[in-house]
């Protein structure tokens, strides 16, 4: 079902379970309605497509992104991942990840 790779229910779902709840959350414009509903998180709105500007992390904290996947690949492709980047979940057109956790690598 294509309804399931663009929904954000799932990825609000996972979001509930792996979520802290305290450290930063970013939230790609298009994929927050539907995270808010779904989830109760709202999340700071991320607006640019710039990647050199998605990322918000002072590298202190762990900070969480969802962000869609293209968004993502621009990421990964310019090298703007930071040391300690962890994919949480990927799902449809969309993906979960963190920064700033401590001990890990991409």
């Amino acid at each position: 079902c294509l309804a399931g790779n663009y929904s954000s229910k799932t990825m609000s779902q996972e979001l509930i379970h792996m979520y802290d709840g305290t450290s930063p959350l970013y939230i790609d414009k298009f994929l927050r309605p539907g995270v808010a509903f779904y989830s109760g998180w709202y999340g700071h709105e991320i607006l640019t497509e710039d990647p050199k500007e998605i990322l918000q992390n002072n590298g202190n904290s762990q900070t969480y992104y969802l962000i869609r996947n293209t968004a993502y690949k621009r990421l990964a492709e310019n090298r703007l991942l930071p040391a300690g980047t962890v994919i949480l979940s990927q799902y449809g057109q969309s993906i979960l990840f963190c920064t700033g956790m401590k001990g890990t690598s991409l």
